[in-house]
């Protein structure tokens, strides 16, 4: 499909959850943490700045529709995810990333 059309296909896509599985900040940060182990955050966000949007979300519509891709991941397990990467000694963070990749396209 890709290699048989590569101009048809080479355009921005975007890749993220499903429209029902979007994450306040909040929420993100607070996965993130948890799964960190400690830390904590503080809100200091101003209500009175201008803000580009009350909600921005990924429209994975068009990976959707041409790439025929869905996420594999919710969002919660990907945070959980990111984490564990991170946790991961730098040395270990390359046979970390190959894993990681196996056991998604196990899924």
């Amino acid at each position: 499909m890709l290699n048989d059309e590569p101009l048809k296909y080479s355009k921005a896509y975007n890749f993220g959850p499903v429209a029902n599985d979007h994450l306040t900040v909040k929420e993100i940060v607070e996965a993130a943490i948890g799964y960190w182990g400690k830390g904590n955050w503080k809100n200091v966000s101003d209500n009175k700045q201008h803000h580009e949007a009350g909600l921005l979300k990924l429209d994975i519509n068009l990976a959707e529709k041409e790439l025929l891709w869905k996420p594999k991941l919710n969002t919660e397990k990907a945070v959980k995810w990111t984490i564990d990467w991170y946790r991961k000694p730098i040395e270990q963070q390359a046979d970390f990333t190959f894993q990681q990749i196996n056991e998604y396209f196990a899924l």
